[in-house]
């Protein structure tokens, strides 16, 4: 503001003051200043309004971004999202649900963007969204928690996998093992092929003494 203000210097344990007047000063010329954060600027605003909190692995899901222009301008608009873990990304390609398109000033838009998950086991992942302001170098980002789990054909054959086969549990009862058998029981197993060999050779004798 225009005004008088004090000047100080100090340095090697001196100091100074000058008083000195200050004009002209126009607000128009000075940089405008805001805090923000990762979702939102002044003119700017992103926000991630739908989503799912589970996903399925090879089942698309869509999720919806609300992007409100209050700029006297129009901005050109590249979005963009996928689902990744650690630097794996796991989807065909980053960029393949991007859409570009321009914002009216002074207008809200809410964007679609479609996601299917591909080769991920079930677990904790993160949902990323992109997005490129007016060709803009670096993208304002927006992440989210996001988890994996089985479709439901995975948890059919999951389970069948695991599930004893009836068959097997037939077979087991119509044909049980042995699983251990005494000398005693072998030896009397034994006895009708010893009776059949003595009746043999003394057949044999009998035979050969006519």
């Amino acid at each position: 503001e225009n005004g008088r203000y004090d000047v100080v210097l100090e340095g090697l344990d001196e100091s100074d003051s000058e008083k000195i007047d200050i004009e002209g000063i126009k607000t128009s010329l000075c940089e405008q200043s805001s805090s923000s954060s990762s979702s939102s600027s002044k003119g700017f605003n992103y926000e991630l309004i739908s989503k799912p909190d589970e996903i399925k692995t090879g089942e698309s899901f869509e999720i919806e971004i609300k992007l409100e222009n209050n700029d006297k301008k129009e901005h050109d608009i590249d979005i963009w999202s996928y689902v990744y873990r650690g630097n794996k990304c796991y989807c065909r390609d980053r960029e393949e649900n991007k859409k570009e398109f321009s914002i009216a000033p002074e207008t809200n838009k809410i964007v679609a963007l479609k996601n299917t998950v591909i080769d991920a086991e079930p677990g904790d992942y993160k949902l990323k969204v992109n997005i490129i302001k007016d060709n803009q170098k670096t993208a304002k980002q927006l992440t989210e928690d996001i988890k994996v789990v089985l479709s439901a054909s995975e948890s059919y054959g999951e389970f069948f996998q695991n599930k004893p086969s009836t068959s097997d549990n037939l077979e087991s009862k119509k044909y049980p093992r042995t699983i251990y058998e005494s000398t005693s029981i072998k030896a009397q197993k034994l006895i009708p092929l010893f009776i059949i060999v003595l009746l043999a050779i003394l057949s044999a004798i009998l035979l050969w003494k006519r």
